[in-house]
């Protein structure tokens, strides 16, 4: 593992307790939003959230490369160089594949978003996003 500063450091784990706040919003608001006919600001809320927690995955993953002197390109690049290094589990990249995919859709999709569909696909990535944090904090503490 390359030498990181301790700012450097301290920047990641902002990050991970950042994307840990956000998850813990969603769960209790997955729970709560009813599908059928969920309130505005519930969804937008939920919607912000998802963004928010894939966005600073993807940079964290792009700090990581960064720091092992690989150039960061776009987040799908990314998630397989970071794989194909070693830096995180093979069994990561689906996940993490799908999350920027939802994320990216969450961005350009404004109307007609199947309720159902999205807090299927976000209780989904949630688990390799938990997962990704652990590993960050692993790789920081070699």
């Amino acid at each position: 593992m390359p030498s990181i500063t301790e700012p450097r450091k301290k920047r990641y784990m902002q990050k991970v307790e950042h994307c840990r706040n956000r998850i813990s919003h969603l769960e209790v608001w997955l729970e709560e939003i009813d599908a059928n006919e969920p309130e505005t600001k519930t969804l937008l809320a939920i919607k912000k959230a998802c963004q928010e927690v894939v966005d600073v995955s993807t940079d964290m993953l792009a700090m990581m490369l960064k720091d092992n002197s690989i150039p960061p390109t776009d987040d799908y690049t990314n998630i397989r160089q970071a794989s194909e290094k070693g830096l995180i589990p093979n069994t990561l990249t689906k996940s993490l594949r799908e999350a920027n995919g939802l994320r990216n859709r969450l961005i350009h999709v404004y109307n007609d978003i199947d309720i159902p569909m999205l807090v299927q696909s976000i209780e989904r990535i949630i688990p390799g996003i938990k997962e990704l944090l652990l590993v960050v904090e692993h790789w920081l503490s070699m």
